[in-house]
C-alpha cells in the first residue's frame, strides 16, 4: 500500500497541469483535490499548445536578439546557429536572495543574465590566514565581465 503525501498547497493566482500538458502522454503526475470551495480556469490542451508555441517563437526571437546584439561571444554567429541555442535555453526567474547555484555544484549551464543584477560569491581564507606577516597581506578579487559586454 502507498502512503499519499502533500506536496504542496496551492492558493489564487497560482497553476498546476502545465507538466502533464508539455508531456506526450499528458497524464497527470499528482492527484489535486480541493481543500476550500474552489474555482478554477480551464484551458483546453490544444489551446494551451497553440499558445505556448506562439510565446515559444516570440521568445526565441528576443533570446536571438539578445546573443546577437549583446554578447560578444556570440555576436558574429549567423542567425541560424542563433535560433538553435534559443531553441535549448530556459528562461528562469529568481527572487532576490534566491541561491541560484551554489559554490562546488557541478557546471551544467552557461548562464545569461537577461534581466537584473546577480552576486558571484566565493568562499575564500580570511584575510590574516592568506600571509603569515600582516605587513605584506594584500587582497583582491575581480570577476572579468568583458564576455557580456
Amino acid at each position: 500500500t502507498r502512503k499519499k503525501v502533500v506536496l504542496v498547497t496551492l492558493g489564487s493566482r497560482k497553476y498546476f497541469g502545465e507538466y502533464a500538458l508539455e508531456n506526450k502522454d499528458g497524464l497527470r503526475s499528482a492527484a489535486v483535490i480541493a481543500v476550500t470551495e474552489t474555482k478554477l480556469l480551464a484551458l483546453h490542451s490544444d489551446d494551451y499548445q497553440h499558445i505556448f508555441s506562439s510565446f515559444k517563437a516570440a521568445q526565441k526571437k528576443r533570446i536571438v536578439s539578445l546573443l546577437s546584439s549583446k554578447l560578444c561571444v556570440f555576436h558574429n554567429w549567423d542567425e541560424e546557429k542563433l535560433y538553435k541555442i534559443a531553441e535549448k535555453t530556459l528562461v528562469q526567474n529568481y527572487n532576490p536572495g534566491s541561491v541560484i547555484f551554489k559554490e562546488g555544484d557541478r557546471l551544467s549551464s552557461l548562464i545569461i543574465i537577461k534581466q537584473g543584477i546577480v552576486r558571484l560569491m566565493k568562499s575564500i581564507p580570511k584575510p590574516h590566514l592568506l600571509h603569515p606577516n600582516p605587513s605584506k597581506r594584500s587582497f583582491s578579487y575581480q570577476i572579468s565581465s568583458n564576455l557580456f559586454l
